[in-house]
């Protein structure tokens, strides 16, 4: 039978993304945005580095009826400072009579055989022995940082013992001065959003071309994103910020952030004064870059990893409490440089790997069915 069985990317099917987004919906014990068709197209073809290409990676029978599917955009990976061939992986479902086949290790070969790097997060414990398998290698916590700046209206979503309480306290003690020669504004035009240097740097990420930011922030069909751009010192920085309402609860996810660390050095305290001036109860941030994790922890922002006294739910639509409250990691270099594997030196953020992605529950709380 599965001599039979057919992968390759989706455009080399000319499959209607229809059918994918079906398949999504119907094999997905939950339901999930993926078989919404707007955020698909937005998704998985309109993004820069597809060039209008639908590269999910599919697994086809004999019948040419879809039975595996890996999530699959490209986008360019900077190693030591070298542009690398990469991809970003999302949700990998197959169907529940194909499963444990070895269709899903055939499918990890063909990926490799294509890039480079190879990331996804939010891996499920089945999946993750077949990674584990294949050459990958598992990062089981992403660092997840949250400042709460008000408790009220957050009794569903936060926990706080004691402790906590006082670590609370604690958190809003009065900052240190910062000098307010530095400029702070919301950045509207395209042209401003790129850094030219940022690609330069000698941390590992993925590629913030300006297509990639213009597609990710202005072209979004359900988030609606503010870019902001810091200067200090002649240093520049860009942050990109989300608000949210959940039952009063006020939330601002700071979904990415990249420039000169010296510029980014103030950037708690910038987001102190944009807390207190939208009434906001609490900020969030993953990364898993060290030096800018770094920032927030010595202006006392809370590790859901590491601090046990203090809270924060990360999963809001519907509510539900996991611990740790963040997500997985899983990463595969073709040539095993070390470098790689250095996640003192890796930057992944919210904007990467789906880590921002809309769930069915907010679309379904937020916009009608049309």
């Amino acid at each position: 039978m599965n001599n039979k069985i057919r992968i390759n990317f989706s455009y080399k099917f000319n499959l209607n993304s229809d059918k994918i987004c079906e398949f999504y919906k119907k094999n997905w014990d939950k339901d999930i945005i993926l078989g919404n068709k707007i955020f698909y197209k937005w998704n998985f073809i309109e993004n820069p580095f597809n060039l209008k290409k639908d590269y999910n990676c599919l697994a086809l029978d004999e019948s040419n009826n879809i039975i595996g599917i890996m999530g699959l955009s490209l986008r360019d990976f900077f190693l030591e400072e070298k542009k690398m061939k990469g991809a970003e992986l999302t949700t990998w479902v197959l169907d529940k009579n194909y499963r444990g086949k070895g269709i899903g290790k055939k499918m990890l070969i063909f990926l490799k055989k294509k890039f480079d790097i190879l990331v996804g997060s939010g891996i499920t414990d089945e999946a993750k022995s077949v990674y584990l398998l294949n050459d990958f290698t598992y990062l089981k916590h992403i660092p997840r940082f949250f400042k709460i700046y008000n408790i009220k209206n957050m009794e569903k979503y936060i926990r706080l013992n004691g402790k906590g309480i006082k670590q609370y306290n604690v958190s809003l003690i009065k900052e240190k001065f910062i000098n307010d020669s530095y400029k702070f504004d919301e950045v509207s035009k395209k042209s401003l959003l790129t850094l030219d240097d940022f690609q330069k740097k000698d941390f590992n990420f993925f590629s913030k071309s300006k297509k990639w930011l213009i597609w990710r922030y202005f072209n979004h069909p359900f988030f609606n994103y503010i870019i902001y751009c810091i200067e200090n010192n002649n240093k520049k920085a860009i942050f990109v910020m989300r608000f949210d309402v959940i039952s009063k609860m006020k939330i601002g996810y700071l979904v990415d952030v990249f420039g000169d660390i010296e510029a980014i050095g103030i950037l708690p305290h910038i987001l102190n004064k944009i807390a207190k001036r939208n009434k906001i109860n609490v900020i969030e941030f993953y990364s898993t870059y060290g030096l800018f994790n770094s920032i927030f922890v010595s202006n006392n922002w809370i590790s859901t990893i590491d601090d046990d006294h203090i809270k924060f739910m990360n999963r809001l639509y519907p509510p539900k409490w996991v611990e740790p409250a963040t997500t997985s990691l899983i990463l595969w270099c073709k040539h095993k440089n070390t470098s790689f594997y250095n996640f003192s030196k890796l930057y992944i953020n919210k904007s990467d790997l789906d880590l921002d992605r809309p769930s069915a529950g907010f679309i379904k709380l937020n916009f009608n069915s049309t």
